[in-house]
């Protein structure tokens, strides 16, 4: 690039104001030229030419120094002072206070106006006058035959001056106030830019959320959430990598727009370093794997750990992308352990309702098909008794009857049969479920956990199987998480008129009173007491710190009504 060039580019990135400046030197420097050339009479052509030629590259130079010292005050004051000198200089040649060049002054008074204090202006024009004055004793008051006089200038000139200074000075301070104003509102425009941006993917953000909520909210696989979550994570946050590592069982779900072959062993060896203090971590963390950096977040409930999403980072910890990133894995991660553990409490839900339908069709066969098919066992072996003693007539009526009673009993079973659920199960699975959800956890976990049932669960009916469930995974849950407990002892009681729940551990233990001034910290225990008084019952809740916590709920198995007298 040539130095012109390099000048324009540089001309280019000045304030408007600078630019106007530098646009009036070349005008005022044509005019005064021009009146140079047709003004003054008594100067030779060649004289008149080399003048005008020394000030425009002298303009030339000095508006190249000018822009190259810009926002450097003692460089201006030094340039402003040399022009200044120039100026008065070259009225000697050029015809002194008369020349047309005496306007000149004006350049240095508006550089000085924008890029220096206020006084400067004065103080420079204050010099120029003054030495021009001197200037025009010396060299015009003989010549012309004028008597000696102390001023020399013409009022007129003078006067002029000082105002045109003033009205610079105004104009100048002006264009300033527009300038900063100008620089505000470019300011504020960059942010409505960013903001305008941010509500962009902000708006896709929701978008995206409400079409990952629509398809999570109908699904009864675990896998095909973990494969739902893995995709919208990378769709939302635009990362190049997004993993999914379910816990509780499957293979990792790794999508990546540059995959690496040895991607999924580097993830499953680092991961392997956390999976131990997995309940430790509340917030997202970090973690390097291979050369990139990845955020991990745990997608878990109160009582289990379902899996481990993670997006790759490309963003600094102190960015804006950084903390949408970060809330955006927590929303995924909420969402997806809500998501889980409705498919969890559903399948629970579903064996609960085959087993209470079964215990219905079973009900119903005892108290009338079986009543039938014994009374139709009698008469037959009293018939098979009285054969050889009654007529044919009266056996074939006996046979009637037993075929209409059989009869009965097939419409009967049917009716029964007709009610079952599509689902055939097996027996009640209530005490199953919360077994093999023990030994999951205990197993994640590496805690002792002791469940001990005594009475007849099946008198429950399934709503208050379900809260038990919910009830037993939730403090267990605590025990483990909050409590860091090692020994949890469940044990359940049932009989025709109370259960009565009690959980147990050997944790760290709590300040009653301090849990339920934060709503945060209690809101477990805030579930527990909700679905207790769901169940019209009562809980009672001892804990001390470092002597563990004992849950007691009871509730009737039957609700009784006072009598009104």
């Amino acid at each position: 690039m040539s130095i012109v060039q390099k000048n324009l580019e540089l001309f280019r990135k000045q304030p408007e104001i600078i630019k106007l400046i530098y646009l009036y030197r070349f005008i005022s420097l044509l005019c005064t030229s021009f009146f140079y050339i047709t003004g003054v009479t008594t100067h030779s052509v060649e004289r008149k030419f080399f003048i005008i030629i020394c000030i425009t590259m002298s303009s030339i130079i000095l508006s190249n120094l000018y822009l190259k010292n810009k926002g450097l005050q003692k460089h201006i004051i030094l340039l402003v002072f040399i022009e200044t000198v120039g100026n008065i200089i070259i009225l000697i040649p050029s015809g002194g206070i008369r020349s047309p060049y005496v306007w000149n002054c004006l350049n240095t008074i508006l550089i000085a106006s924008v890029e220096l204090k206020r006084y400067y202006c004065w103080v420079n024009l204050g010099i120029y006058l003054l030495v021009v004055n001197f200037l025009s004793l010396d060299f015009y008051a003989v010549t012309t035959g004028s008597s000696y006089r102390i001023f020399s200038i013409e009022p007129n000139l003078a006067l002029s001056l000082v105002l045109v200074t003033l009205a610079m000075q105004l104009l100048a301070r002006y264009a300033k106030d527009i300038e900063n104003e100008s620089r505000k509102l470019n300011a504020a425009n960059v942010q409505l830019n960013l903001a305008n941006q941010k509500i962009k993917r902000s708006l896709t953000y929701v978008i995206e959320l409400y079409h990952t909520i629509n398809l999570l909210s109908v699904q009864n696989n675990k896998t095909q959430v973990y494969e739902l979550i893995t995709y919208y994570a990378k769709k939302i946050s635009q990362s190049e990598t997004v993993m999914f590592y379910p816990i509780s069982g499957g293979d990792i779900i790794i999508k990546s727009t540059a995959f690496n072959g040895d991607l999924k062993e580097q993830v499953m060896d680092k991961l392997s370093e956390v999976l131990d203090k997995c309940r430790e971590y509340e917030a997202p963390i970090e973690l390097d794997i291979g050369k990139s950096k990845y955020l991990l977040v745990f997608v878990k409930s109160s009582y289990l750990v379902y899996g481990i999403l993670g997006i790759e980072m490309k963003h600094c910890s102190d960015s804006d992308e950084y903390r949408e990133n970060v809330e955006q894995l927590k929303v995924l991660s909420g969402l997806s352990s809500i998501v889980l553990q409705k498919i969890e409490l559903e399948q629970v839900n579903g064996r609960l309702l085959v087993a209470e339908e079964q215990n219905r069709i079973a009900s119903e066969i005892h108290d009338s098909v079986l009543q039938r098919l014994f009374s139709i066992s009698c008469r037959i072996f009293a018939l098979s008794k009285q054969q050889e003693y009654l007529k044919a007539e009266e056996i074939n009526e006996n046979l009637m009857l037993i075929k209409d009673s059989i009869k009965n009993i097939m419409k009967d079973l049917w009716t029964v049969i007709y009610g079952l659920s599509w689902q055939k199960d097996g027996p009640d699975n209530f005490i199953s479920d919360i077994q093999n959800r023990i030994n999951e956890i205990s197993g994640l976990n590496g805690n002792k956990i002791d469940f001990i049932v005594t009475g007849d669960v099946s008198i429950l009916p399934v709503n208050k199987k379900k809260a038990l469930y919910r009830i037993i995974c939730e403090g267990i849950g605590n025990a483990i998480r909050h409590g860091k407990a090692s020994h949890v002892k469940v044990s359940l009681n049932v009989d025709p008129s109370k259960t009565i729940l009690n959980i147990a551990d050997d944790g760290d233990g709590f300040d009653i009173e301090k849990i339920k001034t934060n709503e945060n910290k209690g809101m477990g225990i805030k579930n527990m007491h909700q679905m207790a008084y769901s169940l019209n019952g009562e809980i009672c809740l001892n804990s001390e710190v470092g002597k563990g916590t004992e849950i007691k709920i009871v509730f009737p198995n039957h609700i009784y009504k006072e009598k009104i007298v």
